[in-house]
């Protein structure tokens, strides 16, 4: 019996050291996971609004585990587990990956931010709108174009119907406000005339032109005198783009000499920032139209068509691609070129000498490319044709990308952005206008 009791004593021991070793191991093991996100599918869904509580699923998580998304960092809001914890997106928050800190070589997970607060302004559906364009001096007043003209003085609030010259060819091509009261105009037909209008609108005198066969392809007032019309001409053998010039309102025009042309026939003028830059994305060139002549400064080699380029005193910037070389563009000057993944911003400190990236977002988005942009305030913001919102801060050298939260809107083709004097936003895509009040 003694025995007996002996080897229990002794298998006792041994049992129980066993289990403390056995436990030991156990929180040793746990001690030595590594926080990690695994299996998020929530996250790679649906796009998350700012202010959403999520959940991110993974193992190691404790309640002083701390997430980056890119630089942001989130604390967790509430913990379920060591493999279940929820978090709060940020206000600021923007698309991007989400890492646990201290863990950078681990991969991301993809979170797509909306954009909230877009709501479309009323009283504009029965409206034929073909664009959108604001006075450069006065960013609250702007106007409304097509086969009706409509104004606003409040950033694009509120819009009231005004009248419209007797200009054939209707809709509108363009409006252009060399001011609050002084307008210009033209339709999209071969020898239209422009109308002019000294009242902001209320009415409208044709503007003549020296030419008998021309077509307006653009035009753009840096103030209620000076001016300059991109058009086409011609004679009964070919084609000529020339640029005219007026420093009375439009009252006389005088060809500008020296200007290439061969390089414009696909250009336009910048919308934003100085007014009289002729953008010709196709040479891959930007030509500064001057009273007696002109010259260009070079663009990105890739930015692409249409491609929206601001250019300013001490900032400018060019919509394109990351890029790399491989087709060949003999017209354009190139030996080789391909453009690879959009989505770039590129950036100038010195008018086009030299140019770098300030938005790369072509890891997040294939295919995606900016189609309208705006400058104000030391803030570029522009969308995609899939209305992702990009906006780049020139000061602080950041950049959000969202997803615009506008559950009824189908993008076909024709946009114009503008960011107004109070620092909203207004959008004209697909025959609305959508206001964001910042």
């Amino acid at each position: 019996m003694t025995n007996f009791k002996l080897l229990s004593d002794k298998a006792f021991v041994f049992l129980l050291a066993l289990i403390i070793i056995s436990t030991s191991c156990r929180e040793d093991e746990v001690v030595k996971i590594k926080p990690k996100i695994a299996g998020v599918r929530s996250i790679n869904s649906d796009y998350i609004l700012p202010y959403e509580l999520i959940t991110v699923t993974g193992q190691g998580f404790t309640e002083s585990t701390i997430f980056l998304l890119n630089d942001l960092e989130i604390p967790v809001a509430e913990f379920v587990s060591s493999t279940m914890v929820k978090i709060n997106i940020p206000q600021n928050a923007s698309t991007g990956y989400l890492k646990v800190k201290g863990q950078e070589s681990e991969y991301g997970y993809s979170v797509k931010i909306r954009d909230v607060g877009w709501n479309k302004v009323s009283g504009l559906q029965n409206a034929y709108i073909e664009g959108l364009t604001f006075v450069p001096g006065n960013r609250q007043i702007g106007f409304l174009y097509g086969r009706e003209l409509y104004k606003t003085i409040n950033g694009g609030l509120n819009w009231s119907k005004i009248s419209s010259p007797t200009l054939s060819g209707n809709p509108i091509k363009e409006v252009v406000a060399a001011s609050e009261e002084v307008l210009f105009l033209y339709s999209n037909v071969v020898q239209s005339k422009f109308a002019k209008s000294t009242d902001s609108g209320l009415s409208w005198d044709l503007v003549s032109f020296p030419l008998e066969n021309y077509e307006v392809i653009d035009l753009s007032f840096k103030n209620e005198n000076e001016g300059f019309a991109f058009v086409e001409t011609w004679d009964e053998n070919e084609l000529y783009f020339k640029v005219y010039h007026t420093i009375n309102g439009g009252d006389s025009w005088q060809l500008i000499p020296g200007t290439p042309e061969i390089a414009l026939g696909s250009s336009k003028f910048s919308n934003s920032g100085e007014l009289n830059w002729l953008v010709s994305d196709y040479y891959q060139k930007s030509y500064e139209i001057l009273s007696d002549t002109s010259y260009y400064i070079n663009l990105p080699r890739l930015i692409r068509d249409d491609a929206p380029v601001i250019i300013t005193e001490n900032s400018s910037f060019a919509a394109g691609y990351p890029g790399n070389y491989s087709m060949k563009a003999p017209l354009a000057g190139f030996d080789e070129w391909i453009s690879s993944d959009p989505c770039v911003i590129w950036k100038s400190e010195d008018k086009g000498v030299s140019w770098n990236k300030a938005v790369d977002i072509s890891g997040l988005f294939i295919g995606e490319n900016l189609e309208v942009m705006d400058y104000y305030d030391g803030k570029v913001v522009g969308l995609t044709s899939s209305m992702q919102l990009v906006e780049y801060d020139n000061n602080a050298d950041n950049y959000i990308l969202r997803k615009l939260d506008l559950q009824d809107f189908f993008f076909n083709s024709g946009m114009d952005f503008h960011i107004n004097g109070n620092n909203d936003y207004v959008l004209f895509a697909s025959g609305n206008i959508y206001i964001k009040q910042n």
